[in-house]
């Protein structure tokens, strides 16, 4: 009925220290140049560039509790972190060609 408890081992605690550490260099890089991006590119203004960034930061934040149930429920991890990069590069690509 109940589960043991195991410890994770200290590889596989610096394989997440290494993903949470990669994963926010990612998406703290993703601002200042979507920033500069719609102000040279789009020609928005600041005060519109604010708004598209609080609005994404507001999304972040209203999918993170789903999201995180989702993780905890889910047996594959490793494969949601391999389809979820997969999806950025598949739409990383998509964008640079789109240039």
């Amino acid at each position: 009925m109940y589960e043991k408890s195991r410890k994770p081992s200290q590889k596989s605690l610096w394989a997440l220290d290494y993903l949470n550490l990669f994963l926010a260099d990612v998406r703290d890089g993703v601002g200042p140049y979507l920033a500069i991006y719609l102000k040279a590119s789009e020609n928005w203004n600041p005060a519109n560039i604010g708004i598209a960034m609080s609005a994404s930061t507001i999304a972040t934040v209203i999918a993170q509790t789903p999201t995180g149930a989702l993780v905890d429920r889910l047996r594959q991890k490793r494969m949601l972190i391999v389809l979820a990069a997969a999806i950025v590069g598949v739409a990383e690509q998509r964008y640079e060609l789109s240039f």
